[in-house]
């Protein structure tokens, strides 16, 4: 997928369309400076309580034992209409 995002780059810096990603662990070293690049928040979505919480991205080994999962780029500037939960 990072592929196809990179591919989009200049759409999405000029959009800033909010982006559903399955999020894996080989795909976090290239995702971390994507988002910085571009302005992008990474967040994951807590069901049971209907928020979305920041993802933390590169714990170190806890990195590796993350199973793959939905995670949501949210350009920065629109992540504060979000009902976000810090844990």
């Amino acid at each position: 997928e990072y592929e196809a995002l990179g591919g989009f780059r200049q759409t999405i810096g000029a959009c800033r369309p909010s982006i559903l990603v399955e999020f894996s662990a080989s795909l976090a070293d290239k995702l971390v400076p994507f988002c910085n690049e571009l302005a992008y928040s990474v967040y994951s979505y807590d069901n049971l309580n209907d928020r979305f919480v920041p993802f933390q991205i590169g714990r170190g080994t806890q990195l590796h034992s993350t199973p793959p999962g939905n995670i949501f780029l949210i350009p920065t500037e629109k992540a504060d209409g979000l009902p976000i939960g810090l844990d």
